[in-house]
């Protein structure tokens, strides 16, 4: 086994659409949030952390929440499953 995860710039990942917070919808807030994902091996999701805030800590609690439920294909990489690190951007916009 590997002692680091490789970084990677796409994983078979599919992630919810995160819940946006009533309280950041009231204040108009929008932004990208950025969420290093770290990969096991099997595909589940071992970290998730905060690579670049949007500013706004509703919203970046709101990106980390909807991570959690993420769904990934295990990344193979020659025939073997390893894990990975990818930054996964998650948009909150207001349409009207």
């Amino acid at each position: 086994p590997q002692a680091q995860p490789k970084m990677v710039s796409n994983v078979g990942c599919e992630v919810p659409a995160p819940d946006y917070p009533r309280r950041a919808r009231r204040l108009q807030e929008e932004g990208q949030v950025f969420v290093r994902l770290v990969i096991s091996a099997n595909g589940t999701l071992s970290h998730s952390e905060i690579a670049k805030t949007s500013g706004f800590g509703d919203l970046d609690q709101a990106a980390i929440a909807a991570v959690s439920r993420i769904k990934c294909e295990p990344y193979l990489q020659h025939g073997q499953a390893i894990s990975v690190v990818t930054i996964q951007p998650i948009n909150f916009k207001i349409s009207n």
